[in-house]
């Protein structure tokens, strides 16, 4: 922008239309939800009212400028003191951000626009990117919002996706499991005690808060303790034994978002409660074994421990300490932590080089008593004769602390920390420790996202459902097409029309989006059937619904 020359008293009214013309555009720079031009329009504004505020300014057009102001509503515009800022701090074409009161600005995020940081609280873009800010819950210019960090949204349109859970629901339910559904949150003294005050979970990951009434709440972290503290609540344990109960719901962890890493994951999480053999461990793990290979995915590897049990495990962590006690070196304060409230837990730390040194830790596997010795060969047994291959892994321990004899995981393709698509184990005391009857359990919790890394690695797509019939609506009454498509609906056809008034050319570029595998186009008195691989059918209106049914 040009700036305003200054002139002497007495220019008069040439005096006054300059000044009136840089106020105009000053304005319009400034004027809400307009796109930023980078640093030239805010250079000019700055410039124009600095020339406003240097001694011996002419009063007259200030006092022109804040009548204008005080019509409009808006504040005075303010000095800038001190050196000047430097201009070309944001960049052009940045977006502005649309007003957001309830939110606190950064102080650095007022400096890119100085005159109005006294009353304009929308926070500013600063020195971050669009996709930065509006991870934070932050909008942009044209009002939109997006995730926020850590999370996503499941489209209609991502087939895979929804291909993935139907093939979930349709195997529990073959193979005898009942879906449970438990609140999103529970009170966080459950998950203390049954994950572990050791484990990364309750320490560094959990979305704890509290409630009005200073209660302590947290979002469910993983699957397993809700559907256990319902068993006990309900009194399951009456029913028929083992009960299988199944969920598919999100979980929430405070964790560095990632490849396969989210805040807010989906998971299947499959239990089964109230029966200790070791047939019920094989079939469990057979069940992940077989919707992998529904899905198609080959790449994968079976990773199976024991690790004891209240009579045995002591004895081993005993002997874990004693090791420990001469590799002190290597323990960093995270590991210290774990080996002060649960030794088992040092397997789970992410430090490489203490996880290289405990490949030389003594094995649990060398130290299990009899009857864990004794079940866990059986489910070894019952795995081969299934034609399950698996892999031996003595340091697998899983990272919560309710998990006895049996833990397993599923590694997928990913090469990396995140490559576990399933895990799990048996969970003989956990029942107990809600508050219920000892009762065995067993279950595990499988990632959807990344299954679906491991299906896209393979190559893997779904064909897209098809609707079945769609009309094109053209003299037809359109309330005789509704009743027709509720009678066809009820027959278990799907259907589908225009509902905003499209032109019969707009209604036929529609169903083809749809990729409906039957056009009709009703007319007045007959209709127009188009048939995939059949030539057209024209047809009376009343015998309409008898040929779509055939």
């Amino acid at each position: 922008m040009v700036g305003c020359r200054r002139l002497d008293a007495g220019g008069g009214g040439r005096r006054i239309a300059q000044r009136r013309h840089a106020w105009r555009r000053a304005r319009a720079s400034v004027r809400p939800g307009a796109p930023g031009d980078g640093w030239r329009r805010d250079r000019g504004r700055r410039s124009f009212v600095r020339r406003d505020r240097r001694p011996g300014s002419l009063r007259g057009p200030r006092r022109l400028l804040r009548r204008r102001q005080a019509v409009l509503g808006r504040p005075p515009l303010r000095a800038i003191s001190g050196s000047r800022r430097p201009a070309r701090r944001r960049l052009a074409g940045t977006p502005r951000i649309d007003p957001v009161p309830a939110r606190s600005v950064p102080a650095r995020d007022g400096a890119v626009s100085g005159p109005w940081v006294d009353h304009d609280t929308r926070p500013r873009a600063g020195d971050q990117s669009v996709l930065a800010r509006a991870s934070r819950g932050l909008a942009v210019s044209s009002g939109k919002f997006q995730a926020p960090r850590g999370t996503h949204d499941v489209l209609p349109g991502e087939h895979l996706w929804w291909h993935v859970v139907g093939t979930m629901e349709e195997q529990a339910a073959a193979y005898g499991w009942r879906r449970i559904q438990t609140p999103g949150f529970e009170d966080t003294g459950l998950f203390a005690r049954t994950a572990g005050e050791a484990s990364d979970v309750v320490n560094k990951e959990m979305y704890t808060f509290e409630d009005r009434s200073q209660r302590s709440l947290t979002l469910r972290p993983e699957g397993t303790a809700p559907i256990v503290r319902a068993y006990v609540e309900h009194g399951l344990h009456r029913e028929p034994q083992p009960v299988k109960a199944y969920t598919i719901a999100p979980m929430y962890r405070y964790s560095a978002p990632g490849r396969g890493r989210y805040r807010e994951h989906w998971q299947l999480s499959l239990e089964a409660i109230g029966s200790a053999g070791p047939e019920i461990d094989a079939e469990v793990i057979q069940f992940y074994v077989e919707l992998l290979r529904r899905l198609g995915v080959r790449d994968w590897e079976l990773r199976l421990n024991s690790i004891g049990d209240v009579n045995c495990r002591p004895r081993y962590v005993e002997r874990l300490n004693a090791w420990l006690d001469g590799h002190e070196d290597l323990l960093d304060d995270d590991a210290r932590h774990k080996r002060a409230t649960s030794p088992l837990q040092v397997f789970d730390v992410k430090n490489p080089e203490l996880r290289a040194a405990l490949e030389d830790a003594p094995k649990i596997g060398d130290l299990l008593c009899d009857a864990c010795r004794a079940h866990f060969d059986g489910v070894r047994g019952l795995l081969e004769a299934l034609q399950v291959d698996y892999v031996l892994d003595p340091v697998l321990v899983r990272g919560l602390d309710y998990y006895t004899r049996t833990t397993f995981e599923f590694v997928g393709p990913e090469e990396n920390v995140n490559s576990t698509i399933c895990g799990g184990g048996r969970y003989d005391g956990l029942v107990e420790a809600v508050g219920g009857p000892p009762t065995p359990g067993i279950g595990f919790g499988a990632g959807i996202e990344r299954l679906l890394l491991a299906i896209e690695r393979e190559g893997i797509t779904v064909v897209a459902p098809r609707l079945d019939i769609f009309f094109v609506v053209d003299g037809a009454p359109r309330e005789r097409i509704l009743a027709l498509m509720a009678e066809l609906r009820r027959g278990g056809l799907s259907c589908d029309t225009d509902y905003a008034g499209r032109s019969v050319k707009g209604q036929m570029t529609q169903a083809g989006r749809t990729g409906a595998r039957t056009l009709v186009i009703a007319r007045a008195e007959d209709a127009a059937v188009r048939r995939e691989g059949v030539s057209e059918q024209v047809v009376p209106l009343a015998q309409l619904a008898a040929t779509l049914a055939r």
